[in-house]
């Protein structure tokens, strides 16, 4: 239902920009946003997590009503809902449509890691050039 997805959008948009709400208020500190990410990746998907993490590389939550969110890290969030559930009690579509954009934008988290714009460790540690 649309409830549901709007639901589901907001909280993968607070966890796309590091628990902050579109209004710029802090609703989750950066540890509890990477703890709440990190559980996603790992079983949001329930027994389909090890499959999902390989086949989309988001972090990702389902219900059994159907809606299905995901995470791209400091760039988007997204959400779907279709009501038929597969075996593991994940929306079949809303599923799809999310792995179709996955690949069509190159979301996989490997895929981001690839990019030209990664990310450099010595910059990090204050080791410039």
């Amino acid at each position: 239902s649309r409830t549901r997805s709007r639901r589901g959008k907001l909280r993968a948009s607070v966890l796309a920009a590091n628990g902050v709400a579109a209004d710029g208020s802090r609703v989750l500190e950066p540890a509890v946003t990477r703890q709440v990410l990190s559980v996603m990746a790992t079983c949001g998907m329930y027994d389909a997590a090890g499959d999902w993490v390989y086949q989309v590389g988001l972090p990702a939550k389902s219900g059994v009503s159907g809606c299905l969110f995901a995470v791209v890290p400091g760039r988007l969030g997204v959400a779907a809902y279709s009501p038929r559930l597969d075996e593991h009690g994940n929306s079949v579509r809303a599923a799809a449509a999310i792995e179709a954009l996955s690949d069509r934008l190159e979301l996989h988290v490997t895929t981001i890691l690839d990019s030209r714009d990664r990310f450099d460790s010595r910059r990090a540690r204050g080791r410039h050039r």
